[in-house]
């Protein structure tokens, strides 16, 4: 016969609680939305009885740690309110007459000072409903907590009902031909991604695209490439690979795993032109991929897309980029009681600081929902050649690891801060990386986050050149759940961490990615003193389901940081790993 003693503890956010049942002792602890449950087994009822009246004495102890520690100051807590039926004329922020932005919260707060010399947080609380975002709604350093206080901007509701979209809706639709019908949106509005009642739809390709449940983030099945070796810019296809018969270039690309065997980073190329005589397709010298499309007498993998005859599947898209139509065959029913959005931006949160010394600090988003951003017609990895970069950089040859400049983003994006908290919060459907960390960020939180269905990167922290500044650290990503990333690029991560030290990934759990769960690296042939990548701590970490479609892989990765003694250091503890192999295909 078992005994029960719930006894609910909270501090801050954390809960515990003790119960026993038959020979066990149970205790859960949580935060925000994950819990972690331990199961402590016993030989007698007696010993167990003992075991949970010491633990909760402990616990009462501990809460009274809590509970009755006095405060030198009560802090007094502002509260602004935001709703889709408020009105930023007319609204005055408060829960009768709320704002209909958050911006015009950020600006009302920045405006009257009410972040300079605080005494308690200030909190925007931002009702269920749907937000469209349609420019970035940037946040710096003049909109930062003060005094150990934070600015905080939360949903008022349940997590996650606020859900800012950085798209807009597309409703006007006539039938084109069958079952794919187009839409007027206009020449200025130019997109490489598209949603579907909250699905990514694919834009129109060949060879179509076929679900794998084994390997669902791999984008099989593919082509290869054959003869001319080594160019970076001519693309041979074999005889009856393709038919472009009737064909309209303007908007055709070539999705490739460059490199022949190697298939470690993807490119996204538009065409030049095609010679089907000679079955060549050329790209333009700018827009070179990274490695050779046929090396060492292999061929890359590859499929095309961007054509208006390839349309032929559920699902699939194309916009005409000069006439401004977007065509598009729906997933389920008719189009008109489909959901459709195409992104705007590709960032919809910057919390950017002015400088290094100037940052933006103490603002927090907690419970929030980000769904949809921007994705790019052209993308590679980084630089083809040392010094490709013009910048003149100290080690040059880093060129060829860090992201290109345009591809240095993320729905929430961020850059010269400290002590930025992201919590409890919901991201989805983007076209990068769902966080992007670039060069000082240091004593930031991203904890309790869900992240799913990401183009490239779960969390991306990306520090400088090497030598350049030890400046992005001492980060915090812990209890987040992050799947099924990397959908259109294909060496995406679920957390990638480069050139950047003393950083905590944990208590996580990490699935369904292209090629790595977790990476952390800098570039060979550089010394040592010159590389940040020390000190990170990766820890109870659950991981499966990975590298489905790459080389060169593993679930967790390290390049370029240990070629020599002494040997820099990052710790990996309490890893479990599953399922970690690829698509055929590879």
């Amino acid at each position: 016969m078992g005994i029960s003693v719930p006894l609910p503890i909270t501090i801050g956010i954390h809960f515990f609680s003790i119960q026993t049942n038959g020979d066990s002792v149970v205790t859960k602890s949580a935060l925000g939305g994950y819990f972690m449950r331990q199961v402590f087994k016993f030989k007698s009822n007696q010993s167990l009885k003992r075991l949970a009246s010491v633990m909760c004495i402990l616990s009462l102890v501990i809460a009274g740690m809590f509970i009755y520690a006095p405060s030198p100051v009560s802090a007094v807590t502002t509260n602004f309110y935001v709703s889709t039926t408020g009105n930023d004329t007319t609204g005055i922020g408060t829960l009768a007459l709320p704002w209909a932005t958050i911006q015009k919260a950020r600006d009302y707060i920045r405006t009257n000072s009410l972040n300079i010399g605080m005494t308690g947080d200030i909190v925007v609380n931002v009702k269920a409903g749907d937000y469209y975002v349609t420019s970035t709604i940037q946040f710096a350093d003049t909109d930062s907590g003060s005094n150990g206080y934070s600015v905080i901007y939360k949903n008022q509701d349940a997590v996650g009902t606020a859900r800012f979209i950085g798209g807009q809706q597309i409703t006007s639709w006539t039938l084109h031909s069958g079952n794919v019908y187009k839409s007027n949106v206009g020449t200025s509005w130019q997109f490489y991604t598209l949603f579907d009642n909250g699905v990514r739809a694919r834009t129109a390709r060949y060879p179509n695209y076929t679900y794998n449940s084994s390997f669902p983030l791999a984008q099989a099945p593919y082509l290869k490439t054959e003869g001319v070796n080594d160019s970076h810019t001519v693309l041979q296809y074999k005889i009856g690979d393709l038919n472009p018969t009737g064909w309209g270039l303007n908007d055709a690309q070539v999705l490739t795993w460059s490199g022949g065997s190697w298939n470690w980073f993807t490119d996204i190329i538009p065409f030049t032109s095609l010679n089907s005589t000679t079955r060549q397709i050329t790209f333009a010298a700018a827009n070179q991929s990274r490695y050779g499309l046929y090396q060492a007498g292999v061929g890359s993998r590859y499929f095309v897309q961007g054509v208006l005859s390839l349309l032929d599947a559920p699902g699939e898209f194309y916009l005409d980029r000069t006439a401004g139509y977007l065509y598009y065959w729906a997933k389920d029913g008719a189009i008109g009681s489909q959901t459709i959005v195409a992104p705007k931006v590709q960032k919809i949160i910057s919390v950017a600081g002015a400088s290094e010394s100037v940052r933006a600090h103490h603002i927090q988003f907690d419970g929030l929902d980000f769904e949809v951003s921007e994705f790019t017609n052209w993308y590679r990895q980084a630089h083809v050649n040392n010094g490709d970069s013009g910048e003149g950089h100290t080690y040059p040859s880093y060129d060829r690891q860090m992201d290109l400049a345009p591809t240095r983003t993320g729905m929430v994006f961020l850059t010269n801060t400290d002590n930025i908290t992201i919590k409890n919060s919901h991201f989805k459907n983007s076209g990068f990386s769902a966080i992007y960390m670039l060069f000082y960020n240091q004593n930031n939180t991203i904890s309790g986050n869900w992240i799913e269905h990401i183009g490239h990167t779960g969390i991306y922290l990306n520090g400088k050149y090497p030598s350049e500044g030890d400046v992005l650290k001492n980060n915090t990503l812990t209890n987040n759940l992050i799947h099924n990333v990397g959908e259109l690029v294909g060496n995406g991560s679920g957390v990638y961490v480069v050139n950047s030290g003393s950083n905590e990934v944990s208590y996580s759990e990490i699935y369904n990615s292209p090629r790595y769960a977790v990476a952390f690296d800098a570039y060979v042939n550089i010394p040592l003193a010159a590389i940040y990548v020390e000190n990170n701590i990766f820890k109870n970490l659950k991981i499966h389901d990975t590298s489905q479609d790459s080389g060169d892989t593993s679930a967790i990765y390290a390049f370029g940081i240990s070629n020599v003694s002494p040997y820099l250091s990052n710790t990996i503890q309490q890893v479990t790993i599953d399922n970690v192999y690829a698509d055929p295909s590879m």
